[in-house]
């Protein structure tokens, strides 16, 4: 009975035990479930939410969280809401990778001067690929450590919020080098910025081909007038603050438009080349050349301190212009002369010292040509005169001080009046008639020959007219055209008006050029020549065998008549080779059917000479002095 008892008791303990232990195991079974699902459920998404943001944000955009039948449906939405996030992210990022590699220019971003993303047009300007490039240093593409630097210093005013643009030389992978125009501001966050690239070597190029055209001479490349002005302005103004002289060297070379009408315009141009490299190769660095227009050309000697070391510097360039110049199988000699003006001892201003150099080089050419001359006071009193000259011709054509004078032209074999040469005079209230040498030149000079021209022939229309009212006839009048009407005015349309507005008769004039006149711009010149003898007036050579007389140009050119010049006639009674080279000139003429006029005939030995070689007609002081209109009334009044 007790064990009945005790075993009941132990069997009931052993159960009670066997109970709770079942109960713990169920329990901790039960939690295991139930934390595994809570870790499903909760935890696990939201690691997987969690991990797929944190690749987001470091740019992976292919991240995507698995969408599967065990997700819990509470964040199913968060799921796809970040899926779909990622996918629009990476389409929009792939569409602006498209733009940013179809960019016209190269596009770089870049953090701590450190390349992290460029675009292909980038990679194309450099020739580099995508993996040499990213995460390289900025120094990569640049030159040297000045231009790297001198790029650095914007960073601070990128930072600020400002954009730097620069023209910057850069090097491509293979070595050769380009001008980019580069174009920097922030991004806004941090230390990072945007850089733009536009290769400009064709523009560069084209500037400088620009740049070189205004400011460079095709023909020597010496820098041009423009450059030189800009120049000289410049060394003045640093002269005057660092109290440093210079001085104005102004060469024309000599003998050289008889040279190129001799030789032609292609020697002209070797010769002018040659000239230039010459004096080029005479000079300092710091000296200036340039041609200045035409054969001349000026020289800034930086800093001369010494006339001593000015006149070197002068004989130096005389000697390298006097050497031969070998063209083709010719041995072609020129020369120069050279006038020298001072910064501040002559002159302070750019305009003074280039008129002062100027007036020096004539100066020189009057010394024999081939030398040199320092401007001075005496030169400055001549070029005072000129001015003065060149002002009161403004002034008398303003206020019609001019006149004309006829000097009558006679047949030689009857000494009958059969023309006469219209000559301009200036009748200067207070002071006279002034000399023609004295003023023709500097009418030329002034710009003023033109009008003047135009004038000139107007009246000697008008005078025509009014001789043939009073019943006069001279016969035809010769008028001498300067080069200059043949410039921006139409010559052919003035002569046109002045026989329409006078009635006068195109056979009833004669025009007379100069020799030099052929041998500028002669297809034009021929032009309008022929335009004139087709209206029916004759062309005349004035002053021939003295300039650049050449058979060709007389072949070439629509010419009526020679004037053998005074030089041969004033000698041709005691000089043989003036009578040789007259005798020549009247040979050579009727060959052509050319008709000969003498002029400056002043003894009655020169008229017989003149007459018995066969020249046709006569001028000068023997038979008649140039005089005015009305005087020419009064002799034919008297007869």
């Amino acid at each position: 009975m007790i064990i009945s008892v005790l075993l009941t008791g132990i069997y009931n303990g052993i159960f009670l035990y066997i109970n709770q232990a079942l109960l713990i195991s169920l329990f901790i079974t039960v939690l295991s479930i139930l934390l595994t699902h809570l870790y499903y459920r909760i935890n696990k998404p939201l690691n997987d939410i969690s991990k797929a943001l944190s690749t987001l944000k470091q740019g992976d955009l292919t991240t995507r969280i698995a969408n599967n039948n065990t997700q819990p449906l509470e964040y199913a939405d968060i799921t796809q809401g970040l899926n779909d996030f990622a996918d629009n992210s990476e389409k929009t990022i792939q569409e602006l990778q498209l733009i940013f590699d179809s960019a016209g220019l190269g596009i770089t971003w870049v953090k701590d001067r450190h390349y992290l993303t460029v675009n292909a047009k980038l990679l194309s300007i450099f020739g580099y690929t995508r993996e040499e490039f990213i995460g390289q240093s900025t120094r990569l593409i640049y030159c040297n450590d000045e231009d790297y630097k001198r790029v650095g210093q914007a960073y601070k005013k990128i930072a600020k919020g400002e954009t730097f643009s620069t023209d910057v030389l850069m090097p491509k992978k293979d070595g050769s080098t380009f001008w980019c125009h580069l174009t920097g501001r922030s991004t806004g966050t941090g230390s990072s910025s945007v850089w733009l690239f536009e290769d400009i070597s064709t523009r560069k190029k084209s500037e400088k081909e620009l740049y070189t055209m205004a400011n460079y001479d095709s023909l020597t490349t010496l820098a041009n007038r423009d450059l030189f002005n800009i120049y000289l302005q410049e060394t003045i103004s640093k002269s005057y603050r660092s109290k440093r002289p210079f001085a104005l060297i102004f060469v024309d070379l000599d003998r050289f438009k008889y040279v190129n009408d001799s030789f032609g315009h292609d020697a002209g141009d070797d010769i002018l080349k040659t000239a230039a490299t010459r004096m080029k190769n005479t000079l300092r660095e710091s000296d200036f050349i340039s041609r200045l227009s035409g054969d001349e050309f000026t020289i800034i000697i930086d800093e001369a301190s010494s006339v001593l070391g000015l006149e070197t510097v002068a004989r130096n360039l005389l000697k390298e212009l006097s050497r031969v110049i070998h063209y083709q199988d010719n041995e072609i000699y020129i020369g120069g002369s050279v006038g020298i003006s001072c910064y501040p001892d002559d002159a302070t201003n750019a305009n003074d010292l280039l008129n002062f150099a100027d007036s020096a080089m004539y100066a020189a050419k009057n010394l024999g040509r081939n030398t040199f001359a320092f401007y001075s006071e005496e030169i400055g009193k001549n070029t005072e005169k000129h001015l003065s000259l060149s002002q009161g011709l403004r002034k008398a054509f303003e206020n019609n001080e001019f006149e004309l004078y006829f000097q009558t032209k006679m047949k030689m074999e009857t000494r009958e009046v059969i023309g006469a040469e219209a000559l301009i005079r200036w009748n200067k209230p207070g002071e006279g008639l002034i000399p023609p040498f004295e003023f023709i030149p500097v009418l030329e000079e002034s710009g003023l020959m033109a009008d003047v021209g135009e004038w000139v022939i107007f009246e000697t229309c008008r005078s025509i007219k009014k001789w043939q009212e009073v019943g006069i006839n001279l016969g035809v009048i010769a008028i001498n055209l300067s080069e200059r009407q043949f410039g921006t005015k139409s010559l052919i349309n003035i002569v046109k008006n002045a026989l329409s507005e006078t009635g006068v008769k195109p056979e009833q004039l004669e025009f007379e050029i100069t020799e030099s006149l052929m041998m500028d711009d002669s297809e034009r010149i021929i032009s309008v020549l022929s335009q004139i003898q087709q209206l029916g007036i004759k062309i005349a050579i004035d002053d021939f065998g003295t300039g650049y007389s050449s058979l060709a140009y007389l072949k070439r050119f629509p010419i009526d008549i020679l004037k053998i010049d005074r030089a041969f006639v004033k000698d041709i009674t005691e000089d043989s080779d003036s009578a040789a080279i007259v005798d020549a000139i009247i040979a050579m003429a009727k060959q052509l059917k050319l008709t000969t006029v003498a002029e400056g005939i002043e003894t009655e030995g020169q008229y017989a000479l003149l007459a018995h070689r066969g020249c046709d007609i006569a001028q000068g002081f023997l038979l008649s002095k140039p005089v005015p209109f009305g005087e020419i009334v009064k002799q034919h009044k008297s007869l």
